[in-house]
C-alpha cells in the first residue's frame, strides 16, 4: 500500500514532461519559422530592390549607348529615366547593398557622367561650328573618345554592376 502511489505520480511527471517537451518544441519551431519567414521577406524586398536597379540602369545605358549616333537616322533617342526613378534606385541601393554594390553603381554612374558631359560638349562644338567646317575638330574629338572610350567603358562597367547584384542576391560576396 505505501507504493501504490508510484505508479500514478511517475505517470502524470511523464505526462507534464512530454507536455513541456512539446511546448518548448512547438515553440522554438514557431521561432525558427518566423526567423525563415521574416528571411525569406528580406530577401525578396532585396531581389524587386535589385531589378529596379538594373531597369534603371539598362534604361540609362540604353541612352548611354544611343547618344550622338555615328550615323544619325532620325530615329528617335530613348528619355534617360527621371531624376525621381533614378533617386530611388539609389534609395534602393542604400538600404539594401553591400558597400561592393553601392561602388559598382557609383563607378558606373560616373561613366555615364562622362557620355552626358561628351553629348553636351559634341552639341556645343555643333553649334558653334555653324557652317564653318574646320571648327568642329574639338567636337569629333569627344565624340571619338565617347565611341572608342565612353561607350566602351559604360557598358562594361553595367555588366559589372549586374554580376555584383546577382552575387549578392545568390548570397555570395
Amino acid at each position: 500500500m505505501a507504493y501504490e502511489w508510484v505508479g500514478p505520480v511517475a505517470v502524470g511527471v511523464v505526462g507534464l514532461a512530454g507536455m513541456y517537451a512539446t511546448f518548448i518544441t512547438g515553440d522554438r519551431t514557431r521561432k525558427h519559422a518566423e526567423v525563415m519567414a521574416h528571411s525569406e521577406r528580406q530577401q525578396q524586398r532585396k531581389a524587386e530592390a535589385y531589378v529596379e536597379v538594373l531597369i534603371i540602369a539598362e534604361r540609362i545605358g540604353g541612352w548611354a549607348q544611343s547618344v550622338r549616333p555615328m550615323i544619325d537616322q532620325g530615329a528617335p533617342l530613348p528619355p534617360i529615366p527621371s531624376f525621381e526613378d533614378q533617386t530611388r534606385a539609389e534609395a534602393l541601393l542604400k538600404a539594401f547593398a553591400s558597400e561592393t554594390a553601392r561602388e559598382r553603381f557609383e563607378t558606373w554612374r560616373k561613366a555615364v557622367w562622362d557620355i552626358i558631359l561628351a553629348d553636351r560638349a559634341i552639341g556645343f562644338g555643333l553649334e558653334a561650328r555653324g557652317s564653318d567646317a574646320e571648327s568642329g575638330g574639338d567636337a569629333m574629338t569627344v565624340w571619338r573618345r565617347l565611341e572608342q572610350e565612353f561607350r566602351p567603358h559604360e557598358s562594361s562597367l553595367r555588366t559589372d554592376l549586374g554580376k555584383q547584384l546577382s552575387r549578392e542576391l545568390a548570397g555570395v560576396s
